[in-house]
């Protein structure tokens, strides 16, 4: 499998010195993508297949903000959509 994988665009955000606000957005593409497929005659057996191009695109991003001194609160949110070049859905993916 080939796969062309950019550099993901990061920054952070910091407010203060304890609310911390780090994201990333990131974007591959793939040149040959062999994915596991269930039959379409038995959907009992599933079968591996060459998918051809593909991409994945997404957002990543999180909170940091310190409460007290080695007491803080977390929180991270994901997101990513993808796709095959002409037009289907990777399987697999929600």
């Amino acid at each position: 499998m080939v796969a062309t994988i950019k550099k993901p665009v990061r920054f952070k955000i910091f407010v203060k010195e304890y609310f911390f606000i780090p994201s990333k957005y990131f974007y591959n593409h793939i040149d040959d993508l062999i994915a596991l497929r269930t039959s379409e005659s038995n959907p009992n057996v599933s079968v591996f297949e060459n998918v051809g191009e593909a991409w994945v695109q997404g957002i990543e991003m999180e909170t940091k903000i310190d409460i007290s001194k080695g007491t803080y609160l977390f929180m991270n949110y994901s997101f990513q959509d993808s796709g095959v070049d002409d037009g289907g859905a990777l399987p697999f993916v929600v």
